[in-house]
């Protein structure tokens, strides 16, 4: 088991919360005693991507960071939304050409049926990149 404990490292001011007065007797105060600033990125902890940010940092502390499977996940989700905005496109121009038939019919012609496997997957692939957004893994 991982010892990484969360630490607060940093005092962080969001600018927009400043008038223009007050940012400038915080940059000269800072200046004055000789307190660095840092470039960074800040995620704001009700940002969706705030726990896979915490992994992240931890996986770098840790050693076990692997930017090349990041990039991989990345790359996997970017093909499932592109096949479930393919499959939502032709789900809906399928929807556009077929009559609206009674329940009874519905199921004796094979377009409704077909239309549902094909709605079912996209279904499928959105909740898989939605899995692989949130760093999830799906056995099934």
């Amino acid at each position: 088991m991982s010892d990484f404990k969360r630490e607060e490292r940093y005092i962080v001011i969001k600018r927009k919360h400043l008038d223009e007065i007050a940012e400038h007797h915080i940059r000269y105060w800072l200046a004055e005693n000789s307190i660095p600033t840092f470039e960074c990125v800040v995620v704001e902890s009700d940002w969706p991507n705030y726990d896979a940010t915490w992994e992240a940092v931890q996986q770098v502390e840790e050693g076990t960071y692997d930017p090349d499977e990041i990039t991989r996940l990345q790359s996997e989700v970017e093909k499932a939304e592109a096949r479930v905005a393919e499959l939502e496109d032709f789900c809906a121009d399928k929807i556009g050409r077929l009559p609206l038939p009674d329940d009874r019919t519905r199921f004796a012609d094979g377009r409704y049926t077909a239309f549902r496997e094909v709605y079912d997957e996209a279904q499928r692939l959105r909740q898989q990149a939605d899995e692989l957004e949130n760093g999830e893994t799906s056995n099934g």
